[in-house]
């Protein structure tokens, strides 16, 4: 790695890049001026909102057969106008703007108290399109006292005493200081922001410096030069993190400025407070900000690299932003303990925690956890990034035919898609309309069909696709033998995950009355729910998909990938972990033996004594000697199925 190299291309590139107003606009006054601008402008929006409900008169109706007694009531409170309806509907009046609200009363309950009688039901009917002064509320809290007031005329009316009624008085302190609230004010707004932010200004830079520049033609004459071409690519790089930086570092210093203005003072729902907040406490969530530019800027490169043009790379930036966004809103759910996994998701983790810090619940754990995480994401997809950049047919826009390259990363994608969404939607409904046979169909025509008739449609070999070749008989007969270690694994994986991410006792039975239904016969769903899985699945995941992928892939790198894909097809993030990891070991599996034959054994075995214990109580199959038997059985099942001489793809 040549620095002084880098060091010449990063300034070139730089140099450029910050003479398109496009990426000032983005990288500096988005940041400098708009975010602060628009937190003073939404505070005084909630001020006079909240200043109009506390002047704003109500406008009242008040109908039916008990409706004098409130009409009184009423007329004597401040900021209400009762106005007279009658003859008109509720609807009608509510549409003209003639009344804000309508209150029909029943039946009179100004009288004694009759047991035998039911309480009228009071109906209180208000457009919540026209409702901006908050009449609704306002009208329940004076139904409210309205009730204590009618109470209190019943209890003297016979005869009861009532004093200790008026002798309790209440009162409220608020004991959140102004920081507090600015943290929790500016939690909601600030990381949704500056991911937001982030993302655009490391996203237009990186297609002007790659997908533009290979459009311009200028990209090859760069090539040619003296400048290795890895520095090439690390100086574009540096680039793009650079310009996300400085997009963070402006977005802080611009709400330190707007602290220390005199323009911060907001308003909530609480009333106005002034806007302050400590700098350090702004400025802790700096660090926290590096690996999210590292992600962003990464992706930003690798769909820069993979677009052909300018504009199918911004046709590609709009899922991306979908995504980003999603991800980013988890922290303003109105959840109060978001589950411990939320640290280790990407972009989710980072909003969570810098909600947290400006809300003052600084926790080391969750901090570090989170810094970790994030980089280890943003260091791997720069990987990536740089890998997609440094071929030929990417930088130089070369087309090459996917028979020839071998590369069906895109046909998988496609496949794996459309085959999840048919899962999703026609698996759901073939098994709600019959669990055993909706499965069984479910199976073999959503899942094997699509993946004999892609490999079909590429005209490609199915024996080795499929990986259809005998294997070794010990790898035959250790396959079954591994069963008991396995579901003994993924429990343990599942009770290890309900640690942070608990499941309802409602949902682990909805799950065991899935896997085993009562009205069905045992043989008959053991076929559904393990040996149609055992192979049409395998045929998917461990034939087609594996089959095609390790075609481009690093075959290791496929293992895993597969694995995690397999988890995430069983739509459930409760089995993500334990399925994701029974996945990874069929991948393997395969790999190692060169043949799919073993892993749907092992698959099949694997279901069928899953379905078999369901029923069980744990304390009866999660005993020292059944442990002890699993494990052993799984040890001579995985030498059988592993041990030399091999047959890898």
């Amino acid at each position: 790695m040549n620095f002084s190299e880098i060091r010449i291309v990063f300034l070139k590139e730089l140099k450029e890049t910050i003479r398109d107003w496009r990426t000032l606009c983005v990288g500096v006054l988005l940041p400098l001026i708009l975010y602060p601008a628009g937190l003073i402008v939404a505070s005084k929006i909630m001020a006079e909102r909240r200043t109009k409900s506390e002047t704003v008169a109500t406008k009242v109706v008040v109908t039916g057969p008990g409706a004098a007694w409130f009409h009184n009531a009423f007329e004597k409170k401040p900021l209400i106008i009762v106005v007279d309806g009658k003859d008109t509907s509720p609807a009608d009046l509510l549409k003209d703007g003639k009344a804000d609200v309508v209150v029909t009363v029943p039946s009179d309950v100004s009288g004694a108290y009759d047991p035998s009688i039911a309480p009228p039901e009071i109906l209180v009917q208000v457009d919540d399109s026209k409702d901006s002064s908050g009449s609704f509320e306002r009208v329940n809290r004076l139904l409210i006292d309205a009730r204590l007031q009618l109470s209190e005329q019943r209890l003297a009316a016979a005869g009861i005493e009532g004093p200790w009624s008026k002798a309790l008085h209440f009162s409220s302190v608020n004991v959140e200081n102004a920081a507090q609230r600015s943290g929790a004010w500016l939690s909601l707004t600030m990381p949704i922001t500056l991911v937001l932010l982030i993302l655009v200004a490391t996203l237009f830079p990186a297609l002007d410096l790659i997908t533009g520049e290979r459009e311009r033609g200028t990209l090859p004459l760069l090539l040619v030069t003296s400048v290795k071409r890895d520095s090439i690519i690390y100086g574009k790089l540096l680039v793009v993190f650079s310009i996300g930086f400085v997009t963070t570092a402006l977005l802080v210093i611009s709400v330190i400025l707007m602290l220390s203005s005199s323009l911060s003072r907001v308003e909530d729902g609480a009333g106005s407070f002034p806007f302050s907040l400590s700098p350090l406490n702004v400025l802790s969530i700096v660090p926290l900000a590096f690996p999210l530019v590292l992600l962003f800027g990464a992706i930003s490169v690798w769909i820069s690299a993979y677009s052909r043009n300018f504009q199918q790379g911004q046709g590609y930036s709009v899922p991306y932003l979908i995504v980003a966004m999603f991800l980013a809103g988890v922290s303003v759910l109105p959840v109060k303990h978001l589950p411990l996994a939320i640290y280790v998701v990407p972009i989710s983790n980072v909003c969570v925690c810098m909600a947290d810090i400006l809300r003052g619940e600084f926790q080391w754990g969750a901090v570090l956890t989170t810094f970790v995480s994030s980089i280890c994401y943003g260091v791997y997809v720069t990987r990536l990034a740089i890998d997609m950049l440094s071929k030929e047919e990417i930088l130089f826009k070369i087309q090459i035919s996917p028979a020839r390259r071998k590369d069906f990363d895109r046909v998988v994608a496609v496949l794996y898609a459309c085959t999840f969404i048919a899962m999703f939607y026609i698996g759901q409904i073939a098994q709600v309309l019959d669990k055993v046979y909706g499965m069984i169909a479910t199976q073999f025509l959503v899942i094997m069909i699509p993946a004999f008739a892609v490999v079909g449609w590429l005209k490609l070999p199915f024996k080795e696709v499929f990986s259809l070749r005998m294997p070794r008989w010990t790898a035959l007969l250790g396959a079954p033998l591994m069963a008991p270690g396995s579901v003994l694994l993924t429990a343990g994986i599942a009770s290890l995950q309900s640690s942070f991410l608990p499941m309802s006792d409602s949902y682990a039975k909805t799950m065991t009355d899935y896997m085993v239904p009562k009205d069905q016969p045992l043989g008959l769903i053991l076929f559904a729910m393990a040996i149609m899985p055992g192979v049409c699945e395998e045929m998917l995941f461990r034939g087609a998909i594996f089959g095609l992928l390790r075609r481009k892939f690093n075959s290791i790198y496929c293992c895993y990938l597969v694995g995690i894909l397999f988890g995430f097809f069983h739509l459930s993030g409760y089995r993500l972990l334990p399925t994701a990891t029974l996945g990874i070991i069929l991948t393997l599996m395969v790999y190692r033996t060169g043949s799919i034959f073993p892993c749907m054994l092992f698959h099949a075995s694997h279901n069928a004594l899953a379905i078999t214990i369901s029923s069980i109580p744990e304390a009866t199959w999660q005993t020292p000697q059944a442990i002890l038997f699993a494990v052993i059985s799984s040890a001579l099942g995985a030498y059988l199925v592993f041990k030399p001489p091999l047959r890898p793809l």
